[in-house]
């Protein structure tokens, strides 16, 4: 999952400086970046988050299984 969300941002910001170029538009033209280009950001942040919680509950479930 980190790959892909890693792959979409390279992909935004790609197609956001090659469109200016396809639009004809002057090479000085600033790209402006909407609020919903963070998504794939946060999304990587909080699978992150997620990947460290399991590990911790595997952990867990393993130091569980010793005592027993």
């Amino acid at each position: 999952n980190l790959l892909i969300l890693t792959f979409l941002i390279a992909v935004v910001f790609f197609y956001a400086d090659h469109a200016k170029l396809l639009t004809g538009l002057p090479k000085d033209t600033l790209v402006n970046y909407q609020f919903t280009c963070l998504f794939p950001v946060i999304s990587i942040v909080l699978n992150y988050f997620a990947i460290r919680a399991i590990k911790k509950d595997e952990e867990l479930v393993r130091a569980a299984d010793r005592l027993r």
